[in-house]
């Protein structure tokens, strides 16, 4: 039995709130095409606010999801950015678990998310969930 299976990027998330919840955590230094090539995953068209991307999901045996995207305007070729929750307990515990998962390794990063990036996304979801502008700087008593 497979770890992982690919899902339709219509299963992806169950609604836009869960859709924002998903941030780049990582960028593979493979494209699309090499994914799908040693994978057997298929990347299916769509489009966003920004670009029109090319995507695989992926969920794992915990119930997990991840995808795997790349802007047509992507500057960097043969790159793929991976986007998961980044309210999860343990990003950098997950992302090593997707590249396990995935038969990669950190080798195959040209980029990940920073430990003082993650907090930051914390400290914004922790302010707008307490009604605090989070755009307006804050009085020092």
């Amino acid at each position: 039995m497979s770890i992982f299976k690919q899902i339709s990027k219509n299963d992806w998330v169950a609604s836009e709130d869960e859709y924002w919840d998903n941030h780049p955590i990582a960028q593979l230094s493979l494209s699309p095409e090499e994914l799908s090539s040693q994978l057997g995953l298929t990347f299916e068209d769509d489009f966003d606010n920004l670009d029109y991307f090319k995507i695989a999901v992926i969920e794992i045996d915990n119930g997990h999801r991840f995808s795997l995207l790349r802007y047509e305007g992507e500057s960097q070729e043969g790159t793929t950015t991976i986007y998961a929750p980044w309210f999860q307990e343990d990003v950098p515990t997950n992302l090593e678990r997707y590249l396990q998962i995935l038969g990669l390794s950190e080798n195959d990063l040209s980029w990940k998310i920073s430990q003082k990036s993650l907090e930051r996304l914390h400290a914004d979801k922790k302010q707008r969930e307490s009604g605090e502008n989070i755009d307006e700087p804050q009085e020092q008593d």
